[in-house]
């Protein structure tokens, strides 16, 4: 079946991004379900810069349904890669139980402990709109001890996250001892 053309004369970008992904999955090296997996995210990735959301979390939402089949590392990058694209698009409520799922999921260690952090950084973040402190700061507790492995630009990120929940907390009258420093 030959793919639609766009007025343009060129593919329409949905079509192409599922004649690439079909290929990988007809046999062009992608036996494996991390190669689907790893596929699925890249496409999801290509669409969320070409801003084509929808189709971002078709690819997203495939891409956890097939790590089901994997490890629980696999499982919990999936979770956490569709947790935060709905946290980057303002779909707080829903970035909430992908992004528990990850830091529930992922190992305690190695490359699972910097998921957990990562995860509980971006549920706080989605949290904190949705006006939900008090959850917000159990999730940056729990993120706190991982905190001084993230990237430089993670870590000043998680900086003033920690001064608005600070502010939030006091104007609350909530503790926020526990919070990375």
């Amino acid at each position: 079946m030959l793919p639609f053309p766009s007025r343009s004369g060129g593919l329409r970008p949905r079509a192409a991004s599922l004649l690439i992904l079909a290929g990988c999955l007809a046999g062009a090296g992608c036996s494996s379900d991390r190669k689907v997996v790893d596929a699925y995210t890249h496409q999801a990735a290509v669409a969320e810069t070409g801003d084509r959301s929808t189709d971002a979390e078709a690819f997203y939402r495939s891409a956890l349904e097939r790590a089901r089949a994997l490890g629980a590392l696999e499982q919990a990058t999936a979770a956490f890669n569709l947790g935060r694209f709905y946290r980057e698009a303002g779909r707080f409520g829903e970035a909430v139980a992908p992004l528990r799922e990850a830091a529930g999921l992922a190992p305690p260690s190695g490359d699972g402990a910097l998921l957990i952090t990562r995860s509980d950084v971006e549920l706080a973040k989605a949290l904190a709109a949705l006006n939900r402190w008090a959850e917000g700061t159990d999730a940056l507790r729990t993120a706190a001890s991982g905190v001084s492995a993230l990237s430089p630009s993670e870590q000043a990120d998680v900086r003033e996250l920690v001064a608005v929940y600070r502010i939030r907390l006091k104007e609350l009258g909530l503790d926020a001892s526990g919070l990375p420093e």
